[in-house]
Parts: C-alpha cells; structure tokens; sequence
C-alpha cells in the first residue's frame, strides 16, 4: 500500500545517518518528509502551516531533548493532536504517562525495524484519517 502523498512525516534525529535511512524508507512508501535535527527546528517546523500529519522522534536530541517537545506539543492545542512516534535508542525508563499519551503514540527502539515502523505509521495515518 503505498502512502497519500499528502501524508508529510517529521522526522527529528541529530544522526544524519539514522535520519538519511529514515528518509529514504519513508520516501521508497510514498510519504513526504520534513526533518529536523535537533527539537528546537522541530518545533519551529510543527508550527508552521500545514503541520506535519505525525512525528518520529529520537528521544536524546542537542538543545530541546525529545521528552521537552512532547512536552511542548502537548500543551499547545495546534500540536497536541499530531501523533509521535518515538524511535530512540534510549531505554525508555518511565512508563507513558497519561500526559504524554495523548501525543505519544508508539515506541520503536533503534535499531529500527522498518516493517514493523511502517506497519504503524500506516495504521496510525490511516486508522486516525491522517494524511493532511
């Protein structure tokens, strides 16, 4: 199944080439990309219009980390309702919070399995009607 090529997916990695791979497999499934580096960009980028239709997001990031844009996309009512998926290879430590579930909708640990990454995007874009 290939992606609406209105489905524009953040990515927010500072590894250029664990962003580059990401990008090529979003790319290869038909969906468009945007990227940042680092959370501050991501940001930014979130704000703009039209926002991204969802985020991946690595979790140890330089200058806003991972967990503090969650945080900031959550009390935001323009971007708490993007949906994040986290891919970090930090071990995630704490459990999900409530306040965070409304933005956190998967976790994937690096390494990456890109058939189980695309699984969920795919039913996170087309279960929730994303694709903007």
């Amino acid at each position: 199944m290939v992606a609406q090529p209105s489905t524009t997916i953040l990515l927010v990695e500072d590894d250029p080439v664990a962003l580059d791979a990401l990008a090529q497999l979003l790319l290869a499934a038909g969906y468009g990309v945007a990227a940042a580096c680092n959370g501050w960009e991501a940001l930014r980028m979130v704000r703009q219009s039209p926002p991204p239709s969802l985020i991946i997001l690595d979790l140890l990031l330089p200058g806003l980390d991972g967990w503090s844009l969650c945080e900031a996309l959550r009390s935001d009512t323009r971007t708490q309702k993007i949906p994040v998926i986290i891919c970090s290879g930090a071990p995630l430590k704490v459990q999900l919070s409530s306040s965070f579930a409304v933005t956190i909708q998967a976790f994937h640990p690096k390494p990456i399995d890109p058939d189980n990454l695309l699984a969920t995007i795919r039913e996170l874009c087309n279960g929730d009607g994303l694709g903007r």
